[in-house]
C-alpha cells in the first residue's frame, strides 16, 4: 500500500494547479519525478502526517500553534487566537488598552458615520 502524502507548503504544478498546505499530493500531482518528490519529503514540505487545522486568524506555524496551546493549557487560561497570533509574530507585549478618552472619541466618530 502506498502512503498518503500531504502538502505542508504551497505548491503550483506545471499546469498551474495550486496545492495549499493540507492537500493530498503525489509526485504526479506536482509534476515531479520520484527523486524530486522524495526531496520534498526529506525537507518536510510534503509529509505523511496531515497538516493540522489552524483556527481562522492564526498567522503562526502549526508548531507555534501547538506550543501556544500547551502553554495556555498549563496556565489554565482560555486560548485567544488574536493574542496568540501576535505573540507568534514576535509581539510579546500585550496590545495597549484604549484610554477612556480614546474610547469616547471612537464612539462619537461611529455615531457620526
Amino acid at each position: 500500500m502506498t502512503d498518503t502524502y500531504y502538502a505542508w507548503s504551497n505548491f503550483t504544478n506545471d499546469e498551474g494547479k495550486k496545492f495549499k498546505p493540507g492537500a493530498k499530493v503525489s509526485a504526479s500531482d506536482l509534476g515531479v519525478d520520484d527523486e524530486e518528490f522524495q526531496a520534498f519529503v526529506d525537507s518536510g514540505a510534503v509529509r505523511t502526517v496531515e497538516f493540522p487545522e489552524l483556527p481562522e486568524g492564526f498567522t503562526g506555524s502549526p508548531r507555534e500553534f501547538r506550543l501556544q496551546q500547551l502553554a495556555v493549557a498549563a496556565s489554565g487560561e482560555e486560548y485567544d487566537v488574536a493574542k496568540a497570533s501576535l505573540e507568534g509574530a514576535g509581539y510579546a507585549e500585550p496590545l495597549p488598552e484604549e484610554s477612556k478618552e480614546e474610547k469616547a472619541a471612537t464612539a462619537e466618530a461611529a455615531k457620526k458615520s
